[in-house]
């Protein structure tokens, strides 16, 4: 029997919306959430998802994530439907444009911060470690 080993990494929340306009929000590991050296950003989602739904009705979506202690919110637009993943069945790729960036800003005479972002723990064996590898390499095209 393979041993898993402990994974750990940065949480990405993807936000969508569903088509009566009710938002939806997911986590991703680092492992479904890539910046391509072209600027757009590919996620790599399940199909039967909500967030696999939304993207497919609506076109847009939100990305939180954290750079060191700072938190910032990529806005995306989809030009085009997602496609099933070569690397993992279950899964669908979306590809989407950066619209707009945001970084927070504090206010005049306002001080502080994030202490730390989001973070996840999951264990993971040979074979699960090796297709989430694969999904990896298949967002950066």
């Amino acid at each position: 029997m393979a041993r898993a080993s402990l994974r750990r990494g940065r949480v990405f929340v993807v936000t969508t919306l569903s088509g009566e306009g009710s938002p939806h929000h997911a986590f991703l590991s680092e492992d479904e959430v890539a910046r391509r050296d072209d600027g757009r950003v590919a996620l790599s989602v399940p199909g039967e998802s909500r967030t696999a739904a939304n993207l497919d009705a609506r076109r847009a979506a939100l990305l939180l994530f954290w750079v060191g202690r700072s938190p910032r919110t990529l806005a995306l637009r989809r030009r085009v439907r997602g496609r099933g993943s070569a690397a993992d069945p279950a899964r669908r790729l979306y590809l989407l444009d950066v619209v707009r960036e945001e970084r927070p800003r504090l206010l005049p005479g306002e001080s502080g911060g994030f202490v730390s972002g989001l973070r996840y723990e999951r264990r993971e064996g040979t074979a699960e470690r090796g297709r989430r590898r694969a999904v990896k390499e298949e967002l950066f095209g």
